[in-house]
């Protein structure tokens, strides 16, 4: 008899907003401080990119912030400092609720197949699930359609999900 878990991803394995919120928050002070742009039209201009792609976790949000100077391919460059302020602060505050990793190994020692379920989508569940080191716990994960991702980086997160899971 094969037993399956299927669980919550997020705010269930993790805090989701405890990390996010404070590494976004890091980005757009880092992003204000750099172009001088008031805060508040920087979080307009955020608002309009991430209801577009249908989701706040865009990765590629500074390249169309159209509160920015400069040319969409040149915006990552410039503004490189904001993506590591909001990294440096996700490294700090992206963790696993105490007892997930305990209990996910039981579980896996015991049989189940486990299966994590994300409203977010593919590329950034996958990274985060890495990140988390629950990457080798899991048999999948269960996500959104993605957005437009250039196929490349898709592949890679895929990739990099695959091989941290087989450890």
């Amino acid at each position: 008899m094969t037993r399956v878990l299927i669980t919550d991803l997020d705010n269930t394995l993790y805090d989701w907003a405890g990390y996010f919120i404070p590494s976004f928050r890091a980005m757009l002070d880092e992003l204000r401080s750099l172009s001088g742009v008031p805060e508040a039209e920087l979080i307009a201009s955020f608002k309009r990119v991430h209801q577009a792609h249908g989701t706040s976790e865009y990765a590629f949000a500074i390249e169309e912030l159209d509160v920015l100077d400069g040319p969409p391919g040149d915006r990552l460059q410039k503004y490189h400092s904001a993506l590591d302020a909001f990294r440096e602060v996700k490294r700090a505050t992206l963790a696993p609720y105490p007892g997930v990793l305990e209990t996910l190994e039981k579980m896996r020692a015991s049989g189940w197949t486990v299966f994590a379920h994300t409203d977010s989508m593919l590329p950034y569940a996958s990274a985060r699930v890495i990140d988390l080191g629950i990457a080798p716990l899991l048999d999948g994960i269960v996500a959104t359609r993605d957005h437009g991702v250039p196929e490349s980086i898709r592949r890679e997160h895929e990739i990099r999900y695959r091989e941290t899971a087989q450890l």
